[in-house]
């Protein structure tokens, strides 16, 4: 449970930021290695970012961390609503960000509960959402309509979509009393195309 898995590449892989370089020659375990540690480290980042956060909130200040973030072109804004992070002891391997974004709600110092629904989580495959609805009822709750196998016309991907949108919620809360006009509009953009389709169904069949 808990145990963390240390990321390594085979010897002579390089990269720029566009580019993956392998040299000639690689056996095939470590081409094998280096697409496990693709897949790992795509999910280990957002571990990543916060460990950086906080070494710097630790370190330098926020003012600082503040400065850093802009040179980098990194939202400070987004970095400071994954804080809850690093207050979680639990970083489980086999679960994902947003299943260690639900567990940072629990209480921080209920290290014994984070671990339960962690395992919990591990166990029966809970998906992020119903990990989220099992804290909310206490008792491990399964979505019927996210499962696979139901006939829903496409319902069961709205469902989750929805889950979804309540987890991000959460995880932009902290930081969006800080968001810029320019932010805002980004925001905006990014979701009319949901809101235009939600209009537009609204008029197909609730007029």
């Amino acid at each position: 449970m808990n145990q963390q898995i240390e990321l390594r590449l085979p010897a002579g892989i390089r990269w720029t930021s566009r580019e993956m370089i392998l040299p000639e020659g690689l056996m095939r375990e470590q081409w094998v290695e280096a697409g496990r540690y693709l897949r790992k480290a795509r999910e280990a980042v957002v571990f990543w970012e916060t460990n950086w956060l906080q070494y710097g909130r630790k370190n330098f200040g926020d003012e600082v961390v503040r400065e850093a973030a802009e040179q980098l072109e990194i939202e400070f804004g987004e970095l400071k609503a994954m804080e809850s992070l690093n207050k979680l002891e639990v970083r489980d391997p086999a679960l994902s960000p947003e299943h260690h974004f639900v567990l940072s709600k629990v209480k921080q110092k209920d290290v014994t509960g984070q671990r339960m629904w962690a395992e919990l989580a591990v166990k029966h495959e809970l998906s992020a959402a119903e990990l989220q609805e099992s804290i909310k009822k206490g008792v491990v709750t399964r979505i019927e309509s996210m499962r696979a196998g139901h006939a829903t016309r496409g319902l069961a991907t709205f469902e989750g979509l929805r889950q979804q949108w309540e987890i991000l919620q959460r995880q932009i809360a902290p930081g969006l009393a800080e968001w810029t006009e320019e932010e805002a509009r980004t925001a905006l953009e990014l979701l009319a195309p949901i809101v235009e389709f939600a209009a537009e169904m609204r008029a197909r069949f609730l007029a």
